[in-house]
């Protein structure tokens, strides 16, 4: 479920409400005799849908989430309806209903990622597109490869260097000092991913799934796959060229930035249940907002973006037709546009699951090695010093 600011921001991103602008428009065109469906999982405040709704006013749209839409009813189109309900329950009432499912940030609520995602392509009709949006919770540095190091206490710091010491290496003075420049909004995103888990968000079953794309799925077909990064500044710091491009891009660096003060503070209960003291957090939480003012803060979140169509129909030697297990259908070839970029709205585009993952191994080469969680160690019953 997104923000308002995160909506706005990710809009800007992707430089309009959906990826795939082409089969979007294609799969929800109006066809006489014929109601397009879209259904919106995890709707939150409902942005993205009421947006849709007038974009495709022909077609009908259903957002489903936990918490009721916050608008009255008078100012819900008539093209929309709104449900409470826990997708983690099943969606076998929805299924082959759908042109197009949208699955936008339900990390956090998800419990088994590959099965909801097995479910939802299940609601889509024939030829329905499934889009998936997940956010990295990983920073990037400015070339939006290098993932940001996570900030040390004193106390890892310390032990980084007694284990260097402990393998007869001795750090320069510049290396001791470059293991204190660690990012603490990054740090705080590590704790939560780590206390997310435990609570039951299956964190690491959406990254793996959603960045290796819909290519080997056996619901859609692998030639009408695709799979993207979006890239965000997390604060207003970008300089482009092009004046209105500039101007965009900061605008959705100032609405990120003030989301990302907004998420730290609702992190803390998440962090507090599993042993972080609010006097640990509250030093977290300053020092990453001293960053978010700092203008030598300079790095991106990154959205990973993986849509597909359904078959037209169930391939032979496919019982189900429906496992998320590989399929034996080979990769579409390469077109050409690996890493393309989009200068206005800082996208790069995969045409096949290799491209996608051999993005994905790009990025987590640069990764520094992190220390074990405040929040495992907590478990483990450590005495922990800042």
């Amino acid at each position: 479920m997104a923000s308002e600011h995160q909506h706005n921001a990710f809009t800007v991103g992707l430089g309009g409400l959906y990826p795939c602008p082409e089969v979007v428009q294609d799969v929800l065109a109006p066809v006489e005799g014929v109601k397009k469906a879209v259904l919106d999982l995890g709707c939150g405040t409902g942005a993205w849908m009421l947006a849709m709704a007038q974009e495709f006013p022909h077609a009908t749209f259903l957002g489903v989430d936990l918490i009721p839409c916050p608008h009255p009813t008078s100012d819900i189109p008539q093209n929309c309806m709104f449900e409470i309900d826990d997708i983690n329950k099943g969606l076998e009432h929805f299924e082959g209903q759908f042109d197009l499912v949208h699955a936008r940030c339900i990390t956090f609520g998800i419990s088994n990622y590959r099965k909801t995602m097995e479910e939802i392509s299940l609601c889509l009709k024939p030829r329905g597109l499934a889009i998936f949006i997940e956010a990295d919770l990983d920073l990037l540095a400015e070339d939006r490869t290098t993932i940001l190091p996570i900030a040390l206490t004193d106390k890892e710091i310390r032990e980084a260097i007694a284990r260097s010491e402990q393998k007869g290496l001795t750090l320069s003075e510049a290396e001791k000092a470059s293991l204190g420049e660690g990012a603490w909004l990054q740090r705080i995103a590590y704790e939560v991913v780590y206390s997310a888990t435990l609570n039951g968000s299956d964190i690491p079953g959406a990254e793996e799934a959603v960045d290796e794309g819909l290519w080997r799925m056996n619901m859609f077909d692998p030639a009408l796959c695709g799979a993207s990064s979006v890239f965000t500044p997390v604060t207003p710091w970008p300089r482009m060229r092009d004046p209105e491009q500039s101007q965009k891009v900061k605008y959705a660096g100032s609405l990120m930035r003030q989301d990302a003060h907004n998420a730290l503070r609702a992190f803390h209960p998440l962090l507090r249940k599993y042993g972080v003291s609010q006097s640990i957090i509250d030093q977290w939480t300053a020092a990453a907002d001293w960053e978010l003012t700092s203008q030598k803060f300079r790095c991106w979140t990154r959205l990973r973006v993986a849509w597909g169509r359904r078959k037209q129909r169930k391939e032979r030697g496919s019982p189900s037709g429906h496992s998320t297990e590989p399929s034996t259908s080979p990769s579409p070839s390469s077109s050409g546009t690996k890493g393309q970029q989009f200068l206005l709205h800082q996208v790069e585009v995969y045409n096949s699951r290799e491209e996608a993952l051999s993005a994905k191994e790009a990025r987590l080469s640069t990764r520094d090695p992190r220390p074990l969680p405040f929040v495992a160690r907590l478990a483990r019953g450590e005495s922990i010093a800042l």
